[in-house]
């Protein structure tokens, strides 16, 4: 599904995705005031430099001179070589630095320029080797920055804490609408942080976390946000650990959320009980347009409840659920039930997971 697009952007793209950019704000036309002491301006105890807000971060640098000669000056400051990517960038909508070995040591000059750069508001760090100690640098950079809309730092394998700090800034972050922070090693440790950034935050729309490790307790966090969630439509949820009854907690928040419209959790172990209360869901949610429930070890015994769901839901438009063992029964009885006129779905994924062994 696309995203919304805000009023006046357009689409960028780097030959791998689309990515959002706004091109409205223009290039950056800095006013560089006074330069003032970290430690009165700005409380942190991240081994930042002393530039760290917008009133100083400029400090070394005539007035009116774009970030990237801030971020230029940062490298010299910590012995960094510039990443000619990132110059470029600094003044485009979006910067696209997916792949390159950027480092945690090298996150520190360009955090620098991110807090005073007024023109990025697409950032794709996938898979750049941030770490832990980047991903903290990136969280005092987004406490100053309110310009970027779509984050990508997936594939970086940070950690609880290092997306922790990264969930507690967009909590005071209305900015943000895209975050992608799959594939970072989080467990059930960062359930709980997950769910207060969907409680406090209303500006997100897009939410990635598959490829990650949550478990029951985050099903129950998550749950409970979702139930009073009013701003997210896309959740992907995919290749992590819930079984039956995190799916079951899970369920049972989105049967009173009245936006999300995505909803993916394939490849997680949810079994007899998370299908039974999917159903549960179908029924009652009236919000839902797509689910992804493939292979999820749904069993055929699970169909019967799931056709009655499906003929009662007036807003399903795509449910999958291939590569569960089905039986042709169990697919007989679903085939049925999309067949009244209440029901509106528009694809039913069926299909079998081949074995090419």
């Amino acid at each position: 599904m696309s995203e919304n697009l805000p009023t006046g952007a357009k689409e960028y793209s780097d030959g791998n995705g689309k990515y959002v950019g706004d091109d409205t704000l223009g290039y950056l036309h800095d006013s560089v005031k006074h330069p003032v002491s970290s430690s009165d301006e700005y409380d942190t105890d991240l081994d930042l430099p002393k530039v760290v807000t917008k009133r100083n971060c400029a400090a070394a640098v005539k007035p009116r001179q774009p970030s990237r000669n801030v971020y230029e000056l940062g490298c010299v400051e910590y012995d960094q070589t510039p990443h000619s990517a990132i110059v470029t960038g600094l003044s485009q909508p979006t910067l696209v630095l997916r792949y390159r070995s950027i480092g945690s040591q090298a996150m520190k000059p360009l955090c620098m320029a991110l807090i005073c750069n007024e023109i990025v508001t697409v950032l794709d760090l996938e898979d750049t080797d941030i770490g832990h100690e980047g991903a903290l640098y990136l969280a005092e950079a987004l406490r100053e920055n309110f310009v970027i809309r779509h984050l990508n730092i997936a594939n970086n394998h940070v950690g609880d804490n290092g997306i922790e700090a990264i969930a507690n800034t967009l909590c005071h972050n209305t900015t943000v609408s895209y975050l992608n922070i799959s594939g970072n090693k989080l467990t059930d440790n960062f359930g709980k942080a997950l769910s207060t950034l969907l409680t406090e935050n209303d500006s997100i729309l897009r939410l990635h976390a598959n490829y990650n490790c949550m478990r029951q307790k985050s099903a129950v966090e998550l749950g409970k946000a979702l139930s009073g969630n009013n701003s997210l439509e896309h959740l992907d949820l995919s290749w992590n650990s819930f079984t039956g009854q995190a799916a079951v907690r899970l369920f049972a928040g989105l049967q009173n959320n009245t936006c999300l419209k995505l909803l993916d959790l394939s490849w997680n172990g949810i079994g007899y009980d998370g299908g039974a209360s999917l159903s549960k869901l179908l029924r009652k949610n009236r919000t839902l347009e797509y689910i992804d429930m493939s292979n999820t070890r749904i069993m055929w015994q699970n169909t019967q409840s799931l056709a009655w769901g499906i003929r009662n839901n007036d807003v399903l438009k795509v449910l999958k659920l291939g590569g569960n063992p089905l039986t042709t029964t169990g697919s007989m009885t679903l085939l049925e039930g999309i067949g009244e006129d209440t029901c509106s779905l528009e694809l039913l994924d069926i299909t079998l997971q081949v074995d090419l062994t």
